[in-house]
């Protein structure tokens, strides 16, 4: 029964790799009908055999050997059509352990790789624009540094700020400003040569990488950006005037390597703004206002840190079948005497370059284990807790003893306990899988956020031990209006499931938007729709509310 109903195709041969039988899966997968292959080389009828080392069989058949393969290969049908397919090889054995048949079982990866091939477009392109994005630019930018430090060249790095975007925003709302976005790019790439990339680093942030030019050569481009922009833009009903601001940095006269770069250049932007905006401005030594600007924020994070001047809020987690509040996630918050609450897109970019955010990461897992420790779930259970941990938390020596002993220390059950890595530390983290086999010991689970906006290949998810995969806002914002959004985060559904791993989605503004994801499959969610972040004591009148709600049958 097993054999005829798997969804797998399952082929069994001799110990020649003659064909026995075949069951109902396999032909439908390859389109060849088991009468039509007793006593055919399978290997031979699909075209596999490529995909294997010729000494393959010869190690099969080693009674001290491996007896099992897997691995993907390349598949024909019998219509001559190839697709790819995830296959496993058992050698069965009698009581004298001599090699008697072998199974193949293998299954058709196609929609895996359609959807794996949408998400590594998606690793390296903005979604709204189309154009590279700051994982493919970074790329480029070390690859021409390289290039301009082999030549003794120079490379051009120019940073662009639309002027008054945010006033496009709020007065004609996001829609109007995504398609400016998209204009703008569209008169960027009109302009720029061939050889020059130009990438969107998010918001109205676009940065030109200009290669093996003279600083002379990058005035000339930087005033060709400031004059198609000033041309009007028609946007629907409404013609919008805008400008922009640019900063220019030079390779190697202002930095070494791209981070120092790409540091300058944001410098010089902001000079050319405060100077009347509409203009370019190359970088200058002088330019250091904004640099001590991040060195004071740095103290007062410090300060902020050894005081206990944070805060810890909390968004919950709701089921989308019926719901419940099944977990929340732990965000901190920076309240300032001074300048009122601070943006975390403010002073966690300042915390990972300085080194501060392995004490900020471990101050908010124990805060917030302390906080929600006995706190019940409405669905009934211990709270699940997300906390967000940085790559360079993962990477020290000792970082899961540190997660043990605020566990030990706050009495917080690991099972409840979740850690949020980016999808764009994978690949750091793939080296250091044994950190997340401690952890997986130990009783924690790992989610994955911002799914979407880094790159993880097929080979790295399926290789670590991850349990929930978090789809990142920006696809969400979109998703009932967009077919596009909506594709990419089917994509996403369906690797997750064939992964089997749980899918959030966050971000979740509308009540449509939430419906649509559970029709789609998703298991949970979290955004404004539920609730916004909250203080402890909020959150804890909160769940009570929803309990209530819930045991009265309210909608």
């Amino acid at each position: 029964m097993v054999f005829g109903t798997t969804a797998e195709a399952i082929v069994i041969t001799d110990a020649s790799r003659r064909v026995v039988a075949a069951n109902a899966a396999f032909a439908r997968i390859t389109g060849h009908q088991e009468a039509d292959v007793l006593g055919q080389d399978p290997d031979q009828l699909l075209g596999t055999g490529h995909d294997r080392d010729p000494s393959f069989y010869r190690q099969l058949l080693d009674p001290v050997g491996s007896a099992y393969w897997q691995g993907e290969i390349t598949c024909r049908r019998a219509s001559g059509e190839t697709f790819p397919a995830w296959e496993s090889i058992s050698a069965v054995r009698d009581g004298d352990l001599r090699v008697t048949h072998f199974v193949a079982a293998f299954s058709d990866f196609t929609a895996i790789h359609v959807a794996e091939e949408k998400l590594n477009h998606l690793a390296h392109h903005d979604t709204l624009t189309g154009l590279p994005n700051r994982l493919l630019f970074d790329d480029r930018f070390e690859r021409s540094i390289e290039q301009a430090r082999r030549t003794q060249q120079r490379c051009i790095l120019l940073f662009l700020d639309l002027d008054s975007f945010k006033v496009v925003n709020d007065t004609l709302g996001h829609t109007t400003g995504d398609e400016l976005l998209r204009v703008v790019a569209g008169r960027l790439g009109d302009v720029l040569r061939r050889s020059d990339t130009v990438a969107r680093l998010g918001g109205d942030e676009f940065v030109v990488l200009a290669g093996s030019t003279q600083p002379e050569d990058a005035s000339h481009l930087a005033q060709k950006i400031l004059n198609a922009l000033r041309a009007p833009f028609d946007l629907g009903d409404e013609q919008i005037r805008i400008s922009g601001s640019i900063g220019v940095s030079v390779f190697p006269d202002h930095g070494n390597d791209a981070s120092q770069l790409m540091r300058a250049a944001d410098i010089a932007m902001y000079s050319a703004k405060s100077q009347g905006r509409n203009r370019y401005q190359f970088f200058t030594e002088d330019m250091s206002e904004r640099t001590h600007e991040r060195m004071h924020m740095e103290q007062g994070l410090r300060r902020a840190i050894e005081s206990d001047g944070l805060t810890v809020h909390y968004q919950p987690q709701i089921r989308l079948a019926d719901g419940q509040v099944v977990g929340i996630e732990a965000l901190v918050r920076w309240p300032d005497p001074d300048q009122g609450m601070i943006s975390p897109m403010r002073f966690i970019p300042v915390a990972e370059d300085s080194g501060i955010i392995e004490t900020l990461g471990i101050w908010v897992l124990r805060r917030a284990c302390r906080d929600i420790v006995g706190l019940p779930t409405t669905a009934g259970g211990h709270m699940r807790l997300a906390v967000n941990v940085s790559v360079r938390q993962f990477m020290r020596d000792d970082f899961v003893a540190r997660v043990l002993d605020v566990l030990s220390e706050t009495g917080f059950p690991a099972e409840a306990l979740e850690l949020e890595i980016t999808e764009s530390t994978l690949q750091v983290i793939e080296r250091s899988a044994g950190i997340l086999e401690s952890l997986k010991q130990l009783g924690i689970s790992i989610s994955i956020d911002d799914f979407g906006t880094g790159y993880s290949s097929l080979g790295v998810l399926r290789g670590l031990p991850i349990d929930r995969i978090k789809i990142d806002r920006s696809f969400i914002v979109d998703l009932t209006d967009s077919n596009d959004a909506r594709s990419m985060v089917e994509a996403m559904l369906a690797l997750g499931r064939s992964l089997r791993m749980d899918m959030i989605a966050e971000g979740i503004e509308h009540g449509d938007q939430a419906e649509l994801l559970r029709q789609l499959g998703c298991n949970e969610g979290q955004g404004f729709l539920f609730s916004r972040p909250l203080p402890v004591d909020e959150l804890r009148r909160h769940l009570a509310a929803v309990r209530r709600d819930n045991e009265c049958g309210a909608p």
